[in-house]
């Protein structure tokens, strides 16, 4: 465990609190949104190929896009 001085303040105590919680929050967002891209990349990765796949279909006149 860590030491605690007796003469710190109680603002400065909250104030370290609220960047601890700040941290942990941002740990745990970053955490989700990496395993949200996890899920999401098979889905992401279909739509891409057939937005390629449209692009490169031959348009009514037979040409290329």
């Amino acid at each position: 465990m860590f030491r605690t001085t007796p003469h710190r303040s109680l603002g400065a105590r909250i104030r370290r609190a609220a960047l601890r919680l700040q941290l942990l929050v941002l740990l745990l967002v970053s955490a989700a949104s990496g395993l949200l891209a996890q899920q999401l990349a098979p889905h992401a990765d279909r739509l891409a190929d057939r937005y390629i796949a449209i692009g490169e279909a031959p348009d009514e006149a037979g040409s290329m896009r």
